[in-house]
């Protein structure tokens, strides 16, 4: 029945606001309509008749819409975009600002060669999201070449305009309603915006690992002389975390590192930035960064870990372990040495720097995961197994549907349980030799292939992945590059990005495209439509997690609505919103706070260190409490007695009070639904505070 609210917030509208927005004749010049964020809509395509859309989301999520403005009948120029609050209907003070709103004018490239195998021709497609405002300054941008705003249209024209609404972790829930005007000179139009606001949250820190690169010598060839090269490298770094994915190489966290002794020195500055150990605190705390790429490689830091160099390469990783242990990172620590191993002698190395990572982990105590870019059943058994040295196996997506009741079934599921994790990656569109011999390629079935990350591809191809990763429990996703720009010359007027055999990809390894200054406004990164649509797979990661934590049946009911393995997806947005729009109505009628401690857990600690483990939490000074909770707070009690209320994740607190013999550390979190709680009692000795 709390449904029924859906049927009737027209009637409910219009009693809480009955001039949102002036409705236009359709044979007037300016013409504005909505569109959902799974659809490319091309320059020239006819408009359609809708001012008003719905859309569903959690607390401390992002969700997107499309507003397209077309000039009917003669040309325009569009000289404002205006943005109301969102305001709930049944309480009007109860909003969502404006501020949360963020606007994207969408940019045309022209495709010149189609990518192999697309099922689009050469034509315009909309990708670079150039914002109307400096993300830095909040600023109004005057760019000379790529201005959002004002622009012109010519009669049958469409500018599409990109919406991302982000919803804060303290919205109550309940059904929110705004208008965002178009102006264009003296003509003026407007759309509506519903957002229902369902009664849970999202996790501030996504639960689906990733490597993502952003490589600066990238930024050095495109930007040439840059006043700071680790200040604009911060900023690529940081779209990546604001869509949900984990940048693999990061400068600015690189300690000096003395070759002879192999100390690190985490004290080194960088300019504008601060010191590597303050940066990692940024990456890794305040950003949320689950995993961190150890920077080793095959000659680097030293030439020969084989054999000469062997136990100074040992000593740098333990080193960099040990620092990060001190520091609470434990766990997050992963090689990624050597790329696609594809014969004898590359096997043979994997298992020698697997065999290295295991001296580690013997000799100083220290672990490191070995990631490998390669699946577990190698393409020529003369090569040798690569089982027992991978601690990440992260397969090409075709690998998997094969032989995919085999693979599923008994290689990803026996990887797993023997300890071993499963990611996966794509790249360029070539179907395998095997795949052809079993298949042969369909001239519409796109879906009868793993999903295609090019930038004539449809867009589900950017979102699918995630649900896919809960058909096999595979637990994160990495690409080689997202700024390869090098190759095309300037991916603003060239999308062939990648050239290969006389094969044009457009738009591989490029999901961020470069602002300069003197063309856009700023110096910094443009995000792409295809970066959004990557967040929202991963936010749908989410939405699958929490739905099968709660009744997994019913979540592979829903999932394979839409995904059953990577050569059996739908092709439709159409069923995932509607999948995903059932799980949001499930997790809000069955909706749990959550809530763990992570620190302290079984073990030993000295001065805020895990010093060894333990069937017993044992505690010598201060303590840093780290918790990990869904909510909009977590409170902090000792004894049953509220010591702490922490409402910004990440959720902590420090307990350096006199205490002495056994004490009960108990955390709440607080939300819009239930309250949850976890319990752990310890043993502490701690005489100062």
């Amino acid at each position: 029945m709390r449904y029924m609210k859906y049927t009737i917030l027209t009637f409910l509208l219009l009693i809480a606001n009955v001039n949102l927005y002036t409705v236009s004749s359709y044979d007037q010049p300016l013409i504005v309509w909505v569109e959902d964020a799974m659809t490319r809509v091309g320059i020239n395509d006819v408009f359609k008749e809708q001012k008003n859309i719905h859309i569903f989301a959690a607390r401390n999520e992002w969700e997107p819409f499309q507003i397209i403005i077309s000039a009917n009948g003669r040309s325009i120029k569009v000289t404002d975009i205006i943005v109301s609050d969102l305001k709930k209907i049944d309480e009007p003070n109860v909003k969502i600002s404006a501020e949360n709103i963020h606007i994207y004018r969408e940019y045309y490239l022209h495709i010149n060669h189609s990518s192999p195998y697309s099922p689009y021709n050469p034509d315009y497609i909309p990708d670079a999201l150039v914002p109307l405002k400096n993300p830095y300054t909040g600023e109004d941008l005057n760019g000379t070449v790529y201005d959002a705003i004002p622009f012109s249209l010519e009669d049958g024209e469409n500018q599409p305009i990109w919406v991302d609404i982000f919803i804060p972790k303290d919205t109550p829930a309940g059904n929110y309603v705004g208008n965002i005007t178009i102006v264009a000179g003296e003509l003026v139009d407007s759309v509506c915006v519903y957002l229902t606001v369902w009664n849970f949250s999202l996790p501030s820190v996504t639960s689906l690992y990733s490597s993502f690169s952003a490589n600066d010598w990238q930024i050095r060839e495109y930007y040439g002389e840059v006043e700071n090269l680790f200040v604009l490298m911060r900023k690529y770094y940081d779209i990546l975390l604001d869509h949900h994915l984990m940048p693999d190489i990061i400068l600015d966290t690189y300690p000096y590192l003395d070759l002879d002794s192999c100390k690190l020195d985490f004290n080194i500055t960088y300019e504008g930035l601060g010191t590597a150990l303050e940066n990692l605190k940024y990456y890794l705390d305040e950003r949320g960064m689950k995993v961190y790429q150890l920077p080793i490689w095959e000659d680097f830091p030293y030439e020969d870990p084989f054999t000469a160099d062997r136990e100074k390469i040992k000593k740098f990783i333990a080193n960099y372990g040990k620092f990060f242990a001190m520091h609470g990172w434990d766990g997050r620590l992963y090689a990624y040495i050597i790329d696609e191993p594809n014969d004898a002698l590359a096997y043979q190395k994997v298992r020698e720097w697997g065999e290295i990572f295991d001296e580690v982990e013997e000799e100083y105590g220290i672990h490191v995961d070995f990631l490998v870019t390669e699946q577990p059943i190698p393409d020529n058994e003369e090569w040798g197994s690569l089982t027992g040295y991978v601690d990440i196996w992260v397969p090409l997506a075709c690998e998997f549907w094969l032989d995919e009741n085999y693979y599923k079934k008994h290689v990803i599921s026996s990887r797993i349980s023997a300890g071993d994790k499963v990611w996966c990656y794509t790249a360029l569109a070539h179907p395998s030799d095997e795949w052809w011999e079993l298949h042969g390629w369909p001239s519409v079935l796109l879906e009868d292939y793993p999903p295609v990350w090019l930038l004539d591809y449809p867009p589900i191809n950017y979102r699918i992945y995630p649900w896919l990763y809960h058909c096999y429990n595979i637990t994160g996703m990495l690409y080689w590059e997202t700024i390869y720009w090098c190759e095309c010359g300037n991916p603003w007027k060239n999308p062939g990005t990648l050239v290969a055999e006389d094969e044009v990809y457009n738009g591989e390894g490029m999901l961020i495209y470069p602002g300069k200054e003197d063309e856009i406004g700023f110096d910094g990164p443009v995000a792409s439509m295809r970066l959004k649509w990557i967040r929202e797979g991963i936010e749908d990661y989410e939405y699958i997690k929490m739905l099968r934590e709660r009744n997994e049946s019913k979540a592979y009911d829903i999932l394979h609505q839409v995904a059953r393995n990577m050569a059996d997806w739908e092709i439709s947005p159409d069923k995932l919103y509607k999948a995903r729009k059932e799980i949001g109505k499930f997790l809000e009628e069955n909706h749990n706070e959550s809530i763990r401690i992570l620190k302290p857990r079984n073990g030993i600690y000295i001065f805020n260190n895990e010093i060894m483990p333990s069937n017993k939490t044992i505690i010598i000074g201060k303590i840093t409490i780290e918790v990990e909770a869904t909510g909009n707070k977590v409170g902090f009690y000792i004894d049953d007695e509220l010591k702490y209320i922490d409402d910004d994740f990440p959720y902590e607190w420090l307990w350096d009070e006199f205490s002495f013999g056994r004490h009960e550390i108990k955390v709440v979190a607080y939300g819009g639904g239930n309250e949850a709680e976890d319990i752990i009692n310890v043993v502490i000795f701690n005489f100062g505070g």
